[in-house]
């Protein structure tokens, strides 16, 4: 919770509308926890900030592309999808 608060603050502090964005709330690391200590640090997340929380792994790979879809599902939400799956060539001479 002190690292998301953190975070929110910085946002906000940035401004220019940053803090509006949609946002994907992902709780990381699971690998290195205990199941009943994961499912406890869930819910505080879930209840602190209202949204769901996807939960994955970097080094065990699990939750990956979960939470890699939602992120090209909020892309194409906003209209920006096409341009990621399909980028221009970078220009050369």
């Amino acid at each position: 919770m002190k690292a998301y608060r953190a975070i929110r603050r910085e946002l906000v502090a940035y401004g220019h509308g940053v803090a509006d964005k949609p946002e994907i709330v992902v709780l990381n690391k699971i690998d290195a926890i205990s199941p009943s200590l994961l499912t406890r640090k869930k819910a505080a997340l879930e209840k602190a900030t209202g949204k769901d929380v996807l939960l994955m792994s970097g080094v065990s790979g699990d939750g990956i592309r979960e939470v890699g879809a939602l992120w090209l599902a909020q892309l194409q939400s906003r209209g920006r999808g096409e341009e990621r799956q399909n980028p221009r060539r970078a220009w050369s001479p």
